[in-house]
């Protein structure tokens, strides 16, 4: 019953006031004599409407009951006094305003009261709140540390696996001797399959003798020093070590991986390791035979694998080596069919027995002839004749004849020759299953000198500024393998001399005519970091494969300086070669002044000199086609009106 009553009031505490109120007016009115004195009883209603509802309702109820009072006091005035009614209105006055303002103290309390209950509940929820994110949060870092565990013994599970696939590819390093090879391998790349390639064949004459005769020690150490140094070469040329044995080498260029001038890369590797060997001032000579040709290219052998060609190409490059003299290289006609552009040979015939004179001769002078024309049908088929019908070279015979039916396709001689070739070559290889044949071979005497070509450059030019080249100073060692890669070998031959030769016409000093030179000559070292497959592709480029040909100009100045090359001139002239003068060149978009004058040269000599050089992908443009391909950039704005008119100068000299 208490618990009923006690609800009721407190949720219906308004209306209670109210009565308590009015109840109160009537009592004192009608039943109290002392009137007066018993209003005070209103400030307990009063105070208790303050401290349950608020200062508002405190000061409505006091309201209330003063209005109550003061209309009765004007109603019924003889029932507060019979005396002075100004002493009753005072009193009145009196109780009226404390009865106020200990509604409003009372109420004040009370919103105070509240306001700090607020903020209570409020800190209260915010610290709930708070104890929640944190009660998350740790049960988040206990989650975490869980994950942390569980990624410990992931990492620990894998660095099984990696310690794993650590001893594999070590295995397949010792197994395999060639990191490239054991790349494959691990990217499951290498395969069996057949593709052209060259191999070359190396001994050292004599070794077996001279070996018998010293300390087994000072043997071990000569010939260590001499692999040494072969290796160093035959890595630069990007050749694949098949076996060492004793003092002979057996290398494959074109595998592992895939290079369209394998040939080139072996002959100029061959030149280069007897080079080495005659500065060692070796007590032993070398002999060296390459080979050319279709083989198998496979991963052979059962505990300790070796990857090796099979085939043709490696039996003629041991034949080949085995018929040389020492000193000196022996390729064969597929093989010097692929880099006769570039490298000098002199034709042998039957184990080393010299063609005659006459035909030598004549051969000698009909291949200066093509190279200076090399779309004349007739020279091409009077070539392909003599390499079929005298030197019984089917496969020459058939690449010249190839080549002239490609420029006229319609010529029946020539048609009637190539046909024959072919039964020739036939025949040869059923021949050379049998064992019943020799082979043909060309002794290579070094590399072809660029600026004696009369289609690059004119007589009167050469005759002037040949000598130029020996003040480059720079060994051939730097730039001989990049320039192997796309075939431009001696590219930067031409590039150097003809950039001296355009500044000595601008009236540059000796200084700025040598950096030229200088520049000219090593500004293309920045190709190496360029993937192969870029260098030599026949297509277009496409955005990301240009991009990083946009970076050799600052990757050629970066290996320069890291190599010692502090000539601040000539790394300014490398880094800015591919600058055009309408600014739209590469690697900074700078254009006229801006470039350096050394640079605005060597740009044009570089153009010049590679739309004259055969590569790959495409001939050789004629000199007249590649001066008017010249005037078309000048008019573009791709290089410099001053050093264009340098340029005509020095070119048209005859």
């Amino acid at each position: 019953m208490y618990e009923k009553l006690k609800s009721y009031i407190t949720g219906n505490f308004e209306q209670v006031f109210v009565f308590v109120v009015i109840a109160a007016v009537l009592l004192i009115v009608f039943l109290v004599p002392y009137k007066l004195a018993m209003l005070h009883f209103f400030y307990l209603p009063v105070m208790l409407a303050g401290f349950a509802l608020g200062r508002k309702k405190a000061l409505q109820g006091a309201a209330l009951a003063i209005l109550f009072t003061v209309a009765y006091v004007l109603i019924q005035p003889g029932r507060f006094t019979t005396g002075d009614l100004t002493e009753v209105i005072l009193s009145l006055g009196a109780w009226a305003g404390f009865l106020l303002l200990s509604g409003y103290v009372v109420g004040y309390l009370h919103d105070r009261g509240e306001t700090e209950k607020k903020k209570a509940t409020q800190l209260n929820m915010e610290l709930k709140k708070m104890f929640e994110m944190g009660q998350k949060a740790f049960d988040d870092q206990k989650q975490s540390n869980k994950e942390i565990a569980d990624s410990y013994k992931t990492i620990e599970e894998l660095d099984i696996v990696i310690n794993g696939l650590q001893q594999k590819m070590l295995e397949n390093l010792i197994s395999v001797r060639d990191p490239r090879v054991a790349d494959l391998i691990f990217e499951k790349k290498l395969k069996e399959e057949r593709r052209e390639i060259s191999v070359l064949s190396a001994a050292l004459a004599n070794f077996q003798a001279y070996a018998g005769k010293r300390d087994p020690r000072a043997v071990a150490q000569t010939l260590n020093q001499f692999l040494a140094e072969m290796e160093q070469v035959l890595d630069d040329f990007h050749g694949h070590v098949g076996s060492f044995s004793g003092g002979s080498i057996i290398c494959e260029f074109g595998v592992p991986v895939e290079y369209e001038t394998h040939a080139v890369l072996a002959v100029i590797a061959a030149l280069r390791m007897q080079q080495k060997l005659r500065k060692l001032q070796s007590p032993w000579d070398l002999q060296v035979g390459i080979a050319t040709g279709s083989a198998v290219t496979a991963l052979v052998g059962h505990n300790r694998k070796t990857y090796t060609a099979l085939g043709a190409p490696a039996e003629n490059a041991l034949k080949l080596r085995m018929a040389c003299k020492p000193g000196r290289i022996l390729i064969d006609a597929d093989c010097y069919s692929r880099v006769s552009y570039c490298i000098e040979a002199r034709l042998l015939h039957d184990k080393d027995s010299s063609v005659e004179d006459t035909t030598t001769r004549l051969i000698d002078d009909l291949e200066r002839k093509l190279t200076s024309k090399p779309d004349d049908v007739e020279l091409l088929h009077q070539l392909g004749e003599i390499y079929l019908k005298q030197l019984h070279q089917p496969t020459r015979a058939l690449k010249l004849l190839e080549q002239a039916l490609m420029i006229d396709p319609n010529n029946t001689e020539v048609k009637l020759a190539y046909a024959e070739a072919n039964m020739e070559k036939e025949s040869h290889a059923r021949l050379s299953e049998a064992g019943q044949i020799g082979f043909t071979a060309y002794e290579v005497t070094g590399t072809r000198n660029p600026l004696y070509d009369e289609n690059k450059l004119p007589r009167k030019f050469t005759e002037r500024y040949a000598k130029v080249e020996s003040l480059i100073g720079i060994p051939a060692d730097l730039i001989l393998p990049i320039e192997a890669i796309d075939g431009s070998v001696g590219h930067s031959r031409v590039v150097a001399v003809l950039s001296f030769a355009m500044a000595e016409t601008l009236g540059l000093s000796e200084a700025q005519k040598k950096d030229a030179l200088m520049a000219g000559y090593i500004q293309d070292i920045g190709k190496k970091l360029i993937p192969h497959e870029i260098i030599s592709q026949t297509g277009r480029l496409t955005e990301k494969e240009f991009a990083k040909v946009r970076k050799h100009p600052t990757e050629a100045t970066r290996v320069l300086s890291q190599a010692g090359f502090n000539k601040l001139n000539i790394l300014e002239i490398v880094e800015h070669h591919h600058e055009r003068y309408n600014g739209k060149g590469y690697p900074y978009g700078k254009s006229g002044d801006e470039i350096p004058i050394g640079a605005r040269i060597t740009s044009l000599a570089d153009a010049y000199a590679a739309m004259v050089a055969w590569r790959p992908y495409r001939k050789a443009m004629s000199r007249v086609d590649a001066l008017a391909e010249i005037r078309r950039s000048a008019r573009e704005g791709y290089y410099d009106p001053a050093v264009v008119e340098a340029f005509f100068t020095v070119i048209n000299s005859d």
